[in-house]
């Protein structure tokens, strides 16, 4: 889908006319700004594009020719990546919510982006943080454009513990650029500021009715919040990115149950007896679940895991460590409204938004494991919160969901209505099931695992051929002026109003950044290999095209990763709730 403003044009004659000596606003004193706002499934891939397509490295991290080094800044650090080296087969860097890139912009990309020293600001609070504000930041709420202040002063360097590069850099996945990390828990580096674009899983026009940003009554524990149907006001411009493919996936334990008993009965015929976890993480022993049970557990048809038994097989789970005798329950972590990782998942299996009298999204009770007729369910901001939620149930660890208003007795359980629904009480296991995006545990360093669908694996190659269907395309916005320039608001961190010259550097990145070119896609996805015993395989990113190749070379070992599959309208429109088909 392509909306444009009508009022998309050229710059005037006195906006060409570039200010000298603009003052540098942020703590970063970046004479270029960019404040993104939305999607977390993307949240490292965003970060690696920006750095592979965007950021210059000349070679000396010194930074004496005055080319800075890279320099990227996150909330927490809870993936370090590649352990210095820019191996492939190692895990790309994992964060919560909060990103900054500082670079200057590589010559080759000409006009006012060449070498230009810019930082882009990125929050992930879900794909709807990157619509609602950036259509309106006026009356979206002020938690929804909440960016980090950071800079070296006030955040740490994180120092390679192996293999470190030049200056204590870490080595991107594309072998050459390298880049400094820094580390900035202080949530008080958080402040107000209005973005200038956004991208959400799925287009801004899916995000409304059950899929709205704030939809109905919350959960027990979150305040209710107003429903904020998307209005298009002809004020962004919208664009289609790459696909991106997402998953269902399960507590470890759940999954080498899954597997253990799916390998007896003969459903994966070339998973060896007692496997090797290296084996059990392999595509020949992922095991399967029927889309009807994924629709009853996420629909609150069923609350305990041996109501419905996957392929006539039953699941057993161990009792809680602190749930009595309520070992079956089934528990669900799922995302809060106006994600748009939620929205795809309804839209796949309930067809949300898209048919008349489509499933109406069930409210929950939370942290009330005595309530046996009813799931279990935490609901996260984002995609790193449910990492951590799923994590507190595999290992009984406990999460505090991020929040600390109304939890006053956090690491114990709250009573219900007290403190956010996605906490996880210390002690708490369970067999519990999600959706997220293939990008996430791709180092499979977290205790939960993807599992196929109907035995169709959440693979890159499975969804380029349309064997997996689960692959749904970005949208990325931003908002312009009645002259159809960018319009950058001065806010919490540009607290200095853009000059034309900035103005221009931004009207340049917006108009290029949804197109990132094959060889910076092959790098992401290089970055997301599962590297097991047996084939190593991938999710991640593939562009629609009509030029795709007939044959899948976009794996570890090819550098295409085009794919002749879109959701679209036969007028070449983007719309989530279209089937694949080829590209027009």
């Amino acid at each position: 889908m392509t909306i444009t403003s009508k009022y998309y044009g050229v710059l005037s004659a006195a906006a060409l006319v570039f200010a000298a000596g603009q003052a540098s606003a942020g703590a970063i004193g970046a004479p270029n700004e960019i404040f993104i706002g939305g999607a977390t499934a993307v949240q490292e891939t965003f970060h690696l594009d920006i750095m592979l397509r965007f950021c210059n490295f000349d070679g000396n991290t010194n930074d004496a020719d005055g080319v800075i080094t890279p320099q990227v800044f996150v909330d927490q650090v809870l993936t370090v990546p590649g352990a210095g080296n820019g191996s492939a087969a190692l895990p790309a860097l994992q964060h919560r919510n909060q990103q900054v890139t500082h670079c200057n912009f590589k010559p080759s990309l000409g006009g006012n982006l060449a070498g230009a020293r810019t930082a882009v600001y990125k929050y992930n609070g879900g794909s709807g943080t990157g619509v609602a504000p950036v259509a309106n930041p006026t009356v979206a709420p002020a938690a929804d454009q909440t960016y980090m202040n950071a800079s070296t002063a006030t955040c740490t360097q994180v120092i390679p513990t192996s293999n470190p590069g030049p200056d204590n850099t870490f080595l991107s996945v594309d072998g050459v650029t390298r880049f400094k990390l820094y580390d900035c828990p202080d949530t008080a580096l958080n402040v107000t500021q209005a973005p200038d674009g956004g991208i959400s899983d799925v287009e801004p026009k899916v995000f409304v009715g059950q899929l709205a940003t704030g939809f109905g009554t919350s959960v027990p524990g979150l305040p209710d919040k107003p429903q904020n149907d998307f209005v298009d006001s002809g004020n962004l411009i919208v664009k289609t990115g790459p696909g991106i493919v997402f998953g269902v996936a399960v507590t470890l334990a759940m999954y080498d149950e899954l597997t253990d008993d799916q390998q007896a009965a003969g459903l994966l015929p070339n998973c060896p007896a007692s496997p090797t976890r290296a084996q059990r993480d392999s595509i020949a022993c992922m095991p399967s679940l029927p889309t009807a049970l994924v629709q009853s557990v996420f629909s609150g048809e069923i609350s305990s895991w041996q109501t419905r038994n996957p392929y006539g097989l039953q699941l057993n789970p161990p009792p809680f460590v602190n749930g009595g005798s309520q070992g079956t329950k089934v528990n669900l972590v799922r995302r809060t409204a106006g994600s748009g990782t939620h929205a795809q998942f309804m839209v796949n299996f309930f067809r949300t938004n898209c048919i008349n009298n489509s499933p109406a999204i069930k409210t929950f009770a939370n942290n009330v494991p005595n309530v046996v007729a009813a799931p279990q369910v935490y609901e996260n901001e984002g995609s790193g919160n449910i990492d951590l939620a799923m994590t507190a149930l595999a290992n009984g660890t406990g999460y505090n969901g991020g929040f600390t208003d109304g939890l006053t007795a956090f690491p114990n359980a709250p009573t219900a209505g007290n403190g956010n629904s996605s906490v996880v009480p210390t002690g708490r296991t369970a067999y519990a099931m999600t959706y997220n995006s293939l990008e996430r545990n791709a180092s499979l360093g977290r205790p939960y695992r993807f599992v196929k669908i109907d035995f169709v694996a959440p693979t890159l190659e499975n969804a380029f051929t349309g064997a997996y269907s689960d692959i749904y395309y970005l949208s990325y916005q931003n908002r312009v002026d009645a002259l159809g320039n960018p319009e950058a608001r001065t806010g919490g961190i540009r607290t200095v109003a853009a000059d034309a010259g900035e103005i221009q550097v931004l009207k340049e990145f917006f108009a290029d950044w949804n197109s990132p070119d094959a060889a910076a896609v092959d790098a992401v996805n290089d970055g997301l290999i599962v590297a097991t015993a047996a084939t190593p395989w991938q999710g991640g990113l593939l562009s629609a095209s009509k030029t795709a190749p007939q044959v899948f070379s976009g794996g570890p070992i090819g550098n295409d990763p085009r794919t002749p599959w879109a959701r679209e309208t036969p007028g070449g429109t983007a719309d989530s709730c279209q089937e694949l088909s080829y590209k027009n």
